[in-house]
């Protein structure tokens, strides 16, 4: 059934302000939307629209290679959390599946970064 309900909007401005009050209100804003409508938009943030459209077109062409290309950057290669997750490739609830594909990548950290060694989760080399 379609929903009527607009995305929640965030300003990501109170994030990016440095000021840890409007800091932690992002978060709460961001935190609230992913619990209750499990989606949002951010406003106020330094990516640029050009960015944003090749990225875009980037999502597109990859997400149309056959699933073998795919699987060549499948995140199971690795213990950072980075790369290809197939449809599927996760459960949150005993007898569902996830109907969706991503592709993980977060701040590229080399292998001697501090993070990495202490195995922090989600730190590491991004796979491209």
């Amino acid at each position: 059934m379609p929903s009527n309900k607009a995305a929640p909007v965030i300003d990501f401005s109170n994030f990016l302000s440095g000021e840890s009050d409007k800091v932690q209100q992002c978060a709460e804003e961001i935190r609230s939307a992913c619990q209750k409508e499990g989606f949002f938009q951010i406003v106020n943030h330094p990516i640029t629209l050009e960015l944003q459209k090749r990225t875009f077109a980037q999502q597109k062409k990859f997400f149309s290679l056959p699933i073998e290309q795919k699987l060549q950057l499948d995140k199971a290669q690795n213990d950072y959390n980075r790369g290809y997750e197939r449809v599927g490739g996760q459960q949150f609830e005993v007898g569902t599946v996830e109907s969706k594909e991503g592709f993980y990548v977060a701040r590229d950290l080399p292998l001697d970064d501090p993070a990495v060694l202490n195995k922090k989760f989600g730190h590491g080399p991004n796979l491209w």
